[in-house]
């Protein structure tokens, strides 16, 4: 992933905080963590203390604000393993809604896991936060189809970021035309449903937060169409840069013979009548679904990770699907847009909202390139028939507000 935002974590001091030597007083630490985040910060051990004082700070660089500070509060021993004393959490977006440093005194709590549910915690952490965006939002691609694309065979990126889509042909000689546009003085390619543009330096790979908008025209969009896509079901693919996907497996229903063969999905695609996300995850930050690890004879709490988790896949019944092609209009121009924030996702058509769900913290798949009027990887192929005239992909979440603008 790229870091999007830079978390300032200064530790100054505990309070209240329980007994756990036979001495009456305890050695305490922090250990602070942020979720999907690899780094993991401990401060220094404080001798025969119930108020600690460290004045230490530290940094965390994070994909997206939709994820939540972690403080655990632990007693150092020499001879046994270190003690719990409690811990809390803070949501990074309370911290990236405040225009200066918050100082937050923060309450130790249970651990809700069986290792540490019955300990004894209390007392309180007492910290100052902050978050700045450290990536300005732009576009980092845009396909406008404005310029010569039938002569290059290939269509530039009008971003500052250079990419290049290329033509693809499957089983026809007719090439992607250039045809008017929604405006006057606008222009716009035309698929035939056998034909597409690739572009192998995926826009997409490692953002945190997104949002992806298609301007497009079909004769029926309640037929299945894809219109963009960067999905692949190779594992080996996949397997390559695990690190990067979320995997989702599934049973094979296709071959009989096989029964129980694991496939694979990363990556994501866009259509007329369904959506598809996948992506590397985390669960959702709260004391359920923490996991403890051991290291150095300390024990610290992080998110539990997970490779095979999907974030979404909406493909409903007839007629809710019925309900949401409707909203396109047929053999006119239409806007799709896609938004992510590391949290929620959202669907906009027309610019209407037309579907939000929270996903937890997750990053998209790279897929394997990006496709736009169809989507092929080889052994699965699905085409576009229509014309696309805009493509956009942002590095942050647009507002609803922002895409109907850009609707209307």
């Amino acid at each position: 992933w790229t870091p999007a935002y830079r978390v300032r974590v200064t530790v100054h001091s505990a309070k209240d905080i329980l007994s756990k030597d036979s001495n009456g007083f305890s050695d305490p630490y922090v250990v602070v963590s942020v979720a999907k985040c690899k780094e993991v910060h401990k401060t220094k051990v404080k001798l025969r203390t119930l108020k600690p004082v460290w004045e230490q700070s530290f940094e965390f660089l994070v994909p997206f604000k939709a994820s939540a500070l972690l403080f655990s509060v632990w007693d150092k021993d020499i001879f046994s393993k270190d003690d719990f004393l409690g811990v809390s959490r803070y949501p990074l977006e309370k911290l990236f809604s405040s225009s200066r440093p918050l100082e937050v005194e923060l309450p130790l709590e249970k651990l809700n896991i069986p290792k540490f549910k019955n300990e004894e915690v209390g007392g309180f952490l007492k910290c100052t936060l902050s978050m700045e965006r450290i990536v300005p939002k732009q576009t980092v691609c845009h396909f406008s189809f404005n310029g010569h694309f039938r002569r290059l065979r290939y269509v530039q990126d009008d971003s500052k970021f250079g990419h290049r889509a290329f033509f693809k042909n499957l089983k026809t000689d007719v090439n992607i035309s250039k045809v008017r546009g929604s405006v006057k003085g606008s222009f716009a390619a035309r698929f035939d449903g056998f034909n597409f543009i690739e572009c192998r330096s995926n826009p997409l790979k490692s953002l945190g937060e997104f949002t992806i908008s298609v301007l497009f025209w079909t004769d029926d969009p309640t037929i299945d169409q894809v219109i963009v896509a960067a999905m692949t079901t190779d594992p080996n693919l996949i397997a390559e840069n695990e690190s990067n996907h979320i995997s989702e497996y599934y049973q094979s229903k296709d071959d009989d013979k096989e029964e129980g063969t694991k496939k694979f999905k990363s990556g994501f695609f866009i259509g007329t009548t369904k959506n598809s996300f996948f992506s590397n995850t985390a669960e959702p930050l709260s004391n359920e679904s923490l996991n403890i690890f051991e290291n150095d004879n300390v024990f610290f709490p992080h998110t539990y990770l997970t490779s095979q988790h999907k974030i979404i896949e909406r493909d409903e019944a007839a007629q809710e699907n019925e309900e949401r092609s409707s909203l396109f209009n047929p053999k006119e121009w239409n806007h799709i847009v896609v938004t992510y924030d590391g949290n929620i996702y959202r669907e906009y058509i027309n610019g209407i909202m037309t579907d939000s769900v929270s996903t937890g913290f997750d990053l998209l798949g790279d897929g394997k390139s990006l496709q736009i009027g169809g989507w092929d990887d080889d052994c699965n192929f699905s085409g576009f028939k229509g014309i696309i005239e805009d493509f956009k992909v942002f590095n942050y979440a647009l507002s609803q507000s922002e895409i109907r603008s850009a609707y209307e």
